[in-house]
Protein backbone atom coordinates (compact mmCIF):
# COMPACT_ATOMS: atom_id res chain seq x y z
CA UNK A 1 0.00 0.00 0.00
CA UNK A 2 2.78 2.45 0.90
CA UNK A 3 4.58 1.68 -2.38
CA UNK A 4 1.68 3.16 -4.34
CA UNK A 5 1.47 6.33 -2.25
CA UNK A 6 3.06 9.36 -3.96
CA UNK A 7 4.88 10.56 -0.83
CA UNK A 8 8.57 9.64 -0.78
CA UNK A 9 8.74 10.67 2.88
CA UNK A 10 6.05 8.12 3.74
CA UNK A 11 7.91 5.40 1.85
CA UNK A 12 11.15 6.24 3.69
CA UNK A 13 9.40 6.21 7.05
CA UNK A 14 7.66 2.89 6.34
CA UNK A 15 10.94 1.39 5.13
CA UNK A 16 12.62 2.45 8.38
CA UNK A 17 9.83 0.83 10.40
CA UNK A 18 10.13 -2.37 8.37
CA UNK A 19 13.89 -2.42 8.95
CA UNK A 20 13.35 -2.13 12.70
CA UNK A 21 11.03 -5.14 12.40
CA UNK A 22 13.74 -6.91 10.36
CA UNK A 23 11.44 -7.19 7.36
CA UNK A 24 14.28 -6.71 4.91
CA UNK A 25 12.51 -7.74 1.69
CA UNK A 26 9.64 -5.31 2.21
CA UNK A 27 12.03 -2.59 3.38
CA UNK A 28 14.09 -3.02 0.20
CA UNK A 29 11.00 -2.55 -1.97
CA UNK A 30 10.06 0.66 -0.17
CA UNK A 31 13.62 2.03 -0.19
CA UNK A 32 13.77 1.44 -3.93
CA UNK A 33 10.39 3.11 -4.44
CA UNK A 34 11.62 6.08 -2.39
CA UNK A 35 14.76 6.36 -4.52
CA UNK A 36 17.08 5.26 -1.70
CA UNK A 37 19.07 2.78 -3.76
CA UNK A 38 21.95 2.34 -1.28
CA UNK A 39 19.46 1.49 1.46
CA UNK A 40 17.58 -0.85 -0.90
CA UNK A 41 20.80 -2.69 -1.76
CA UNK A 42 21.72 -2.96 1.93
CA UNK A 43 18.30 -4.43 2.74
CA UNK A 44 18.57 -6.89 -0.16
CA UNK A 45 21.94 -8.04 1.15
CA UNK A 46 20.51 -8.57 4.63
CA UNK A 47 17.83 -10.90 3.27
CA UNK A 48 20.35 -12.53 0.90
CA UNK A 49 18.48 -11.41 -2.21
CA UNK A 50 21.70 -11.11 -4.20
CA UNK A 51 20.00 -11.14 -7.58
CA UNK A 52 17.94 -8.05 -6.74
CA UNK A 53 20.96 -6.35 -5.16
CA UNK A 54 22.93 -6.98 -8.35
CA UNK A 55 20.14 -5.53 -10.49
CA UNK A 56 19.95 -2.42 -8.30
CA UNK A 57 23.72 -1.97 -8.44
CA UNK A 58 23.66 -2.06 -12.24
CA UNK A 59 20.60 0.14 -12.65
CA UNK A 60 21.55 3.12 -10.51
CA UNK A 61 24.51 5.03 -9.16
CA UNK A 62 25.40 3.69 -5.73
CA UNK A 63 28.25 4.31 -3.34
CA UNK A 64 31.45 2.24 -3.57
CA UNK A 65 30.61 0.99 -0.06
CA UNK A 66 27.56 -0.82 -1.45
CA UNK A 67 29.67 -2.49 -4.14
CA UNK A 68 32.06 -3.59 -1.42
CA UNK A 69 29.26 -5.02 0.74
CA UNK A 70 27.82 -6.82 -2.29
CA UNK A 71 31.25 -8.18 -3.23
CA UNK A 72 31.80 -9.56 0.28
CA UNK A 73 28.37 -11.21 0.25
CA UNK A 74 28.98 -12.76 -3.17
CA UNK A 75 32.39 -14.03 -2.06
CA UNK A 76 30.95 -15.64 1.07
CA UNK A 77 28.27 -17.31 -1.04
CA UNK A 78 30.92 -18.70 -3.41
CA UNK A 79 30.01 -16.53 -6.42
CA UNK A 80 33.59 -15.48 -7.06
CA UNK A 81 33.17 -14.04 -10.57
CA UNK A 82 30.40 -11.72 -9.38
CA UNK A 83 32.52 -10.82 -6.36
CA UNK A 84 35.46 -9.89 -8.60
CA UNK A 85 33.25 -7.63 -10.72
CA UNK A 86 31.88 -5.91 -7.62
CA UNK A 87 35.34 -5.53 -6.05
CA UNK A 88 36.47 -3.93 -9.32
CA UNK A 89 33.56 -1.48 -9.12
CA UNK A 90 34.57 -0.70 -5.53
CA UNK A 91 38.21 -0.35 -6.67
CA UNK A 92 39.35 -2.91 -4.09
CA UNK A 93 42.21 -4.16 -6.23
CA UNK A 94 43.79 -6.31 -3.53
CA UNK A 95 40.61 -8.36 -3.17
CA UNK A 96 40.31 -8.65 -6.96
CA UNK A 97 43.85 -10.06 -7.19
CA UNK A 98 43.31 -12.37 -4.22
CA UNK A 99 40.19 -13.93 -5.72
CA UNK A 100 41.71 -14.20 -9.18
CA UNK A 101 44.66 -16.12 -7.76
CA UNK A 102 43.09 -18.12 -4.94
CA UNK A 103 39.59 -18.93 -6.16
CA UNK A 104 39.46 -18.47 -9.93
CA UNK A 105 42.97 -19.69 -10.81
CA UNK A 106 43.42 -16.81 -13.22
CA UNK A 107 46.97 -15.47 -12.80
CA UNK A 108 46.92 -13.69 -16.19
CA UNK A 109 44.07 -11.41 -15.10
CA UNK A 110 45.71 -10.95 -11.68
CA UNK A 111 48.89 -9.76 -13.41
CA UNK A 112 46.84 -7.39 -15.61
CA UNK A 113 45.07 -5.91 -12.57
CA UNK A 114 48.35 -5.39 -10.71
CA UNK A 115 49.99 -3.77 -13.73
CA UNK A 116 47.03 -1.43 -14.22
CA UNK A 117 46.31 -0.59 -10.57
CA UNK A 118 49.87 -0.71 -9.18
CA UNK A 119 48.58 -2.21 -5.93
CA UNK A 120 51.59 -3.14 -3.78
CA UNK A 121 49.68 -5.78 -1.81
CA UNK A 122 48.39 -7.32 -5.03
CA UNK A 123 51.93 -7.35 -6.43
CA UNK A 124 53.08 -9.27 -3.34
CA UNK A 125 50.36 -11.86 -3.90
CA UNK A 126 51.33 -12.26 -7.56
CA UNK A 127 55.00 -12.58 -6.56
CA UNK A 128 54.10 -15.32 -4.07
CA UNK A 129 52.13 -17.11 -6.78
CA UNK A 130 55.12 -17.01 -9.14
CA UNK A 131 57.47 -18.23 -6.39
CA UNK A 132 55.13 -21.13 -5.70
CA UNK A 133 55.21 -22.24 -9.35
CA UNK A 134 58.97 -21.67 -9.67
CA UNK A 135 58.90 -18.64 -12.00
CA UNK A 136 61.49 -16.66 -10.06
CA UNK A 137 62.07 -14.04 -12.76
CA UNK A 138 58.42 -12.98 -12.65
CA UNK A 139 58.43 -13.19 -8.85
CA UNK A 140 61.37 -10.77 -8.73
CA UNK A 141 59.56 -8.34 -11.02
CA UNK A 142 56.47 -8.27 -8.79
CA UNK A 143 58.50 -8.12 -5.57
CA UNK A 144 60.17 -4.96 -6.88
CA UNK A 145 56.76 -3.56 -7.88
CA UNK A 146 55.57 -4.22 -4.32
CA UNK A 147 58.61 -2.36 -2.93
CA UNK A 148 60.08 -5.56 -1.43
CA UNK A 149 63.53 -4.80 -2.83
CA UNK A 150 65.58 -6.79 -0.33
CA UNK A 151 63.42 -9.89 -0.81
CA UNK A 152 63.69 -9.50 -4.58
CA UNK A 153 67.47 -9.11 -4.31
CA UNK A 154 67.81 -12.19 -2.08
CA UNK A 155 65.64 -14.23 -4.45
CA UNK A 156 67.68 -13.08 -7.44
CA UNK A 157 70.92 -14.09 -5.73
CA UNK A 158 69.58 -17.44 -4.58
CA UNK A 159 68.27 -18.42 -8.03
CA UNK A 160 70.99 -16.76 -10.13
CA UNK A 161 68.62 -14.16 -11.57
CA UNK A 162 70.65 -11.02 -10.89
CA UNK A 163 70.29 -9.93 -14.53
CA UNK A 164 66.50 -10.02 -14.13
CA UNK A 165 66.74 -8.01 -10.92
CA UNK A 166 69.03 -5.45 -12.60
CA UNK A 167 66.62 -5.08 -15.54
CA UNK A 168 63.62 -4.61 -13.26
CA UNK A 169 65.18 -1.96 -11.03
CA UNK A 170 66.44 -0.11 -14.08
Amino acid sequence: MATKHPSRALKKECAAILEQARQWTEAAVLHEAAGQIDAAVAACLKCKNYDKAGILLKSAKVSPKMYLEYAKAREVSGSYKEAVIAYESAKDWTSVVRLLLEKLNNPADAVRVVNESKTAEGAKMVAQYFMKIGDFGSAIQFLVLSKCHSTAYDLAQKHKKMEVYADVIG
